[in-house]
């Protein structure tokens, strides 16, 4: 386990334990971080602080110390921002809500697809190749699309 705040940009982990004071256990409680839930780390400030969360459908924002008061223990999946240029890839899942899902599904991409990053880190477009093609993929797809190296076991 570690705690939330040293977690990077496009990292997830499961909620496992709350510590601080009963005030602010019971805040972070309120907000939805309790212990089995599902954290994304999305952005971060550019001096590093404030921290913006994906947690139960909501964007929330914590301090550095609010979040180190949350025990995590990682995910090892990754987003598809996040992964290396150059790698292949398989989709385990996506962040996404119907509309995003839909639109995914057209260009053929679902849970066990497998493509190719060509390019595209940091800001702007994602370039994959995918089913023999390539396609351009926003940041914010990127982001909430999340795969595996292709030969890890998953």
């Amino acid at each position: 386990m570690k705690p939330l705040s040293e977690l990077g940009v496009g990292e997830r982990g499961v909620v496992r334990e709350l510590s601080g004071n009963p005030a602010s256990k019971r805040r972070l409680l309120s907000m939805g971080f309790v212990p089995g839930a599902v954290v994304d780390v999305l952005r971060k400030a550019p001096m590093g602080d404030p921290v913006a969360f994906a947690v139960k459908d909501y964007c929330i924002s914590l301090r550095k110390e609010e979040a180190a008061q949350v025990a995590v223990e990682p995910v090892e999946e990754l987003s598809l921002a996040s992964a290396p240029v150059g790698a292949r890839l398989v989709v385990t899942g996506m962040r996404a809500g119907w509309g995003m899902r839909h639109r995914l599904r057209r260009l053929g991409v679902g849970p066990g697809s497998e493509l190719v990053k060509l390019s595209g880190s940091g800001h702007g477009q994602v370039l994959v190749v995918l089913g023999g093609r390539e396609e351009h993929l926003g940041q914010g797809i990127a982001r909430r699309l999340l795969v595996r190296l292709a030969g890890e076991a998953g």
